[in-house]
C-alpha cells in the first residue's frame, strides 16, 4: 500500500447473486466504509464445485488480485466449493504477508470469524422435544461425512439420549444440503409412516420437506412439525414461516471489521477462532406462531412485482444479444453497447478486455501488445459512455484507479470469458442500495456470450478469408502455367470465352499469335535446364510485354506459346505488328548478351471477326501452321536441316 493512501480491503467469494452473501456484502462494505477503508471484491457466479471449464474461466478473476495492494484479505471458503484454490489464495496473501481472514470456516493460520451453530441448532432441536413433546421425530442431513453435516447429527442423538428416546437409523435420511435430494428424503419418510416432526439441518431441505408434505395434502405444522436452520433470505418468503436459526449478520460484519481495523492498525493479534452467535427463530412451522396470511399475499404480491421486473430486464438482456451478434466486428459493437450500459444501476463500470481476445477479433493492437495486456473497450462514468481503448499493463487492474474510487465505492471485479476461455473482466462500482446482483449476473452472462460470438464471427470471417485466398491461389495454380505464371490450356480457353463472351453484340476481332521458342534442346544440352528454363521464362516475359493490357498468353507446354487479344480496334491494339515486335524485342534482349546464346521465336499470327460462327480450334490451327511455316523459312536462312511438322 502506497504511503497516505486508503488502506485497501480485499475480499473474494462466489455467487455474489445469493441474497444471504449480498446482504452480508452490502454489511461488510459499509463497515469498511465507516472506518476510511477501500475494499475491492473479486466474485465468481459459479461455486466451483464442479471443476468444469467453465468454473476454470469463472476463477481467472482471483488472477486479478494484486496481494501487495491490500492491508487485508477477507475470504468466504463456504462460497468457494474448491478447495485447492482457497488454499492456493491464502497461500498467495501468506507470501505477499497479507493477513487472511476466513468467514464461516477454521483455516489453519487465519484469523477465523466463525458462527456459533452448535448451540443455537441445540435449542432448536431440544425445542421440538421439550415444548413440543415430539418423540417420533425424523432427521434430515446434508451430505454424509461433510463435518457441518455430522456435528447437526450428533445433536440430533444428543437430544434423543436427553429425552431418553431411541435412536431410529430409519428416520435418519440425507438430503445433502439441497432441494432434490430432501424431496426423495421427505418421500421415503412418509412412505415409512409420518412422523410427529421433521428437523432439517438447513433452510433449503426444511423448505424441500414442506413442498413434499403439501404435495400429499400434510399441514405443517398441524400435522407434522418442520423445522430448518441457517436463516437464509428466500424463508421470509416461505409459507409457513420456517423456526430457524440465523446467522447475526450484523455482528459478523462489525467483528469481521473490527479484526481488519486492527490488523491494520498493527496489532499484534493472534490467529484464533472468532464466534458469532446465531438467533434463533420459533415461528410457523413448528406452530409457536400463528400463520400470517395477510402477510403472505403481501409476500406474494412482492415476489410477482420482483418477477416482472426481472421479466422485463432479462426480455432487456435477450434482445442486447440479439442485436450485438449481427456480425458487427467488436469495434462496432462497442459503440452499440452504450445504450445497455447506461441502463445499469451503477456509476461507474469498464468493460475490460486482453490483448489475446483483441487479436483473435481481428483489432488492431499495438506490435508490442501481450496477451494479457489489457483494454478498456467500453466505459460508463457517471452518465457518459465512450470506448477509449485504453491501454494498461493486467498487474495494474484499472485503467485508472483513482477514478474507480472518486465514486467512495467498493469496486466489484467478476471475469468474462467463455468456458476456460477467458476474455478479460467486467469492473463496476458496487452500490448495494441500487446495484442488483441478479440483474448484474444476467447482464456478464449477456456479455460473455455477446463476446464469445464476436470472437467466433471473427475467426470464422478470417478463416473464410483464408480459405478464399487459398481458393483462389489454387485456381490460380488449376488455369496457370507454373514455371512462366501464363495461362496454361485449360485457362488460356476460360479467359477467350470470357473475353469474346464480353464483347456482346458488338463488332470486334479475335487475334491469335502461335509462338514456337527456337533451340530450347541445344540449350538444354549445351548449358543445362536451369538455363533452359530461364530462356523459357525470359521468351514468356517478351510475348506478354508485346501483347499489351488487352492481350493475354499462355504456355502450352514445352516451347509452345500462344498470345491472343480480343479488339473492337486491331491497329490501336497493336495486333498486325505484334510479330514484328516481339522479334525487335527478342533481338534487343540479344544485344545485350546476356547468355552465351541467343533468344528467338517463330511467330505465326490470324485475325478473324469475333462471330458466333468463328471456330476457335481452327483458327489457332491456322495459325500454328503459319508459325511452322515461318520456323522452316528461318531454318533455311540459319542454314538448319528441316523437321518434320510433328517435331
Amino acid at each position: 500500500m502506497r504511503e497516505n493512501q486508503k488502506p485497501m480491503v480485499g475480499i473474494c467469494l462466489a455467487k455474489i447473486q445469493d441474497a444471504t452473501r449480498s446482504d452480508l456484502m452490502q454489511r461488510i462494505c459499509q463497515e469498511a466504509h465507516d472506518r476510511g477503508f477501500r475494499v475491492q471484491i473479486y466474485n465468481m457466479y459459479n461455486d466451483l464445485f464442479f471443476h468444469r471449464k467453465r468454473d476454470e474461466g469463472e476463477k481467472s478473476v482471483l488472477n486479478v488480485l494484486q496481494m501487495e495492494l491490500l492491508s487485508v484479505l477477507i475470504v468466504l471458503p463456504q462460497t468457494i466449493l474448491d478447495e485447492r484454490t482457497v488454499l492456493e489464495l491464502i497461500d498467495r496473501a501468506k507470501q505477499a504477508k497479507v493477513p487472511v481472514i476466513s468467514i464461516d470456516q477454521q483455516i489453519p493460520g487465519c484469523y477465523n470469524v466463525l458462527y456459533e451453530y452448535e448451540k443455537p441448532f441445540s435449542q432448536v432441536v431440544r425445542h421440538v422435544f421439550q415444548v413440543h413433546h415430539c418423540r417420533r421425530v425424523a432427521f434430515v442431513a446434508g451430505f454424509k461425512g461433510n463435518p457441518f453435516s455430522e456435528a447437526r447429527i450428533q445433536v440430533y442423538k444428543d437430544a434423543l439420549e436427553e429425552f431418553g428416546i431411541p435412536f431410529d437409523p430409519t428416520l435418519l435420511k440425507y438430503g445433502d444440503f439441497w432441494e432434490w435430494p430432501a424431496y426423495v428424503a421427505a418421500r421415503e419418510l412418509l412412505e415409512q409412516g409420518l412422523p410427529e416432526a421433521i428437523i432439517c439441518a438447513n433452510d433449503t431441505m426444511a423448505m424441500a420437506v414442506c413442498e413434499i408434505m403439501y404435495q400429499n395434502n400434510i399441514r405443517v405444522p398441524e400435522d407434522v412439525i418442520v423445522t430448518g436452520f441457517d436463516g437464509i433470505a428466500k424463508e421470509q418468503y416461505h409459507s409457513p414461516r420456517l423456526t430457524t436459526g440465523a446467522q447475526d449478520q450484523p455482528h459478523c460484519s462489525w467483528l469481521t471489521m473490527e479484526i481488519a481495523a486492527k490488523l491494520i492498525a498493527g496489532e499484534q493479534l493472534p490467529s484464533q477462532d472468532y464466534y458469532v452467535h446465531n438467533q434463533v427463530r420459533f415461528s410457523e412451522s413448528c406452530g409457536c406462531r400463528k400463520m400470517n396470511f395477510h402477510n403472505s399475499s403481501h409476500m406474494l404480491m412482492q415476489i410477482y412485482g420482483q418477477m416482472e421486473e426481472t421479466r422485463e430486464f432479462e426480455f432487456r438482456i435477450f434482445s442486447m444479444i440479439g442485436t450485438l451478434t449481427d456480425g458487427s466486428t467488436l469495434m462496432e459493437t462497442a459503440e452499440r453497447l452504450g445504450e445497455y450500459f447506461l441502463n445499469m444501476s451503477t456509476a461507474y463500470m469498464q468493460l475490460c478486455l486482453n490483448g489475446g481476445y483483441l487479436r483473435d477479433c481481428d483489432v488492431a493492437v499495438p506490435p508490442d501488445c501481450q496477451k494479457d495486456d489489457m483494454f478498456v473497450l467500453a466505459q460508463r462514468d457517471s452518465t457518459e459512455y465512450t470506448t477509449p481503448m485504453t491501454r494498461y499493463p493486467f498487474r495494474q487492474q484499472l485503467a485508472d484507479p483513482e477514478r474507480a474510487y472518486f465514486f467512495q465505492a467498493p469496486v466489484l471485479f467478476v471475469p468474462l470469458h467463455d468456458q476456460n476461455d477467458v476474455f478479460g473482466y467486467l469492473v463496476t462500482v458496487y452500490d448495494p442500495h441500487n446495484l442488483q446482483h441478479n440483474y448484474l449476473y444476467t447482464f456478464v452472462m449477456g456479455l460473455d456470450q455477446i463476446l464469445s460470438t464476436i470472437r467466433n464471427q471473427s475467426i470464422l470471417r478470417c478463416m473464410n478469408r483464408i480459405l478464399t485466398e487459398t481458393n483462389q491461389e489454387l485456381a490460380n495454380m488449376y488455369i496457370h502455367d507454373s514455371m512462366t505464371g501464363l495461362l496454361n490450356r485449360r485457362g488460356f480457353f476460360q479467359e477467350m470465352d470470357r473475353r469474346r463472351a464480353a464483347c456482346g453484340d458488338r463488332e470486334s476481332w479475335v487475334y491469335v499469335a502461335s509462338v514456337d521458342m527456337d533451340s530450347l534442346k541445344y540449350i538444354n544440352d549445351t548449358f543445362g535446364h536451369q538455363e533452359g528454363d530461364f530462356a523459357i521464362k525470359t521468351v514468356a516475359d517478351a510475348i506478354v510485354s508485346c501483347a499489351g493490357k488487352n492481350g493475354f498468353c499462355a504456355r502450352f507446354g514445352g516451347d509452345e506459346y500462344l498470345a491472343a487479344i480480343i479488339t473492337e480496334d486491331p491497329e490501336e491494339d497493336g495486333c498486325r505488328t505484334f510479330a514484328q515486335r516481339l522479334a525487335n524485342r527478342l533481338h534487343s534482349l540479344n544485344q545485350q548478351k546476356l547468355r552465351p546464346y541467343q533468344f528467338g521465336a517463330s511467330c505465326g499470327t490470324v485475325l478473324e471477326s469475333n462471330t458466333q460462327e468463328l471456330d476457335l480450334d481452327q483458327l489457332m490451327k491456322l495459325a500454328d501452321d503459319r508459325m511452322y511455316s515461318e520456323k522452316l523459312r528461318r531454318k533455311c536462312v540459319r542454314g538448319e536441316p528441316r523437321e518434320s511438322h510433328a517435331s
